[in-house]
């Protein structure tokens, strides 16, 4: 191989080990619902409306539930986020949310006041529903009506659930750290290596 070659060579492994050692960006799925449910109407009484969504890493990214529970547990999921957006809801009403987590049971996520959208971050620990933001193999169920702080109760006429959306992320393994500076080692080398020879 000519000196060129070698160089070539050399450059081209030191940047192979910059890029391998990275992480690769982190991959977002999501279970959107357009329900329009009138909360109010529900079944006409002060029963809160459930509803339940899939986990979308399993029923959109093809994934088994094995491999959402081996990435929870080695740490890749990074987010898991309910977004919630009301219309028609008064000012001074409140939503109570909550989830029910699969050996966790039914888990208050909070309330939402008046029709302003509302996230709520599965893996916040407050709500102690683990690594996995209380989703697994089976489609976690939603419920959630008016609250006046001891019970559920009546909204107004005009309170509606628009539309849901559970999403996730979950992170890419990268290759192990020490395989990457290895791989700089040996690119930054044989770099040094030629330049000695052309002097």
């Amino acid at each position: 191989m000519t000196r060129y070659g070698v160089l070539v060579a050399a450059v081209s492994v030191a940047l192979l080990a910059g890029t391998v050692g990275q992480a690769k960006a982190d991959m977002s799925y999501s279970d959107p619902l357009t329900l329009n449910q009138n909360i109010y109407a529900y079944l006409g009484i002060g029963i809160p409306f459930t509803y339940a969504h899939s986990n979308p890493y399993e029923s959109v990214g093809g994934y088994s539930a094995a491999e959402w529970l081996d990435a929870a547990n080695n740490g890749l999921v990074t987010g898991v986020d309910l977004t919630l957006d009301f219309s028609g809801v008064g000012l001074a009403e409140w939503v109570k949310v909550e989830i029910n987590a699969v050996g966790v049971g039914w888990t208050d996520l909070g309330t939402v006041l008046g029709d302003s959208p509302r996230t709520f971050d599965l893996l916040n620990p407050s709500y102690g529903l683990g690594p996995t933001g209380g989703l697994d193999g089976l489609p976690v169920e939603i419920r959630l009506g008016g609250f006046d702080g001891s019970g559920w109760m009546h909204l107004g006429a005009t309170a509606m659930l628009d539309t849901s959306e559970l999403s996730v992320t979950v992170a890419t393994q990268p290759i192990p750290a020490p395989a990457a500076a290895m791989l700089v080692v040996v690119g930054l080398g044989t770099l040094g290596w030629v330049r000695r020879r052309s002097a």
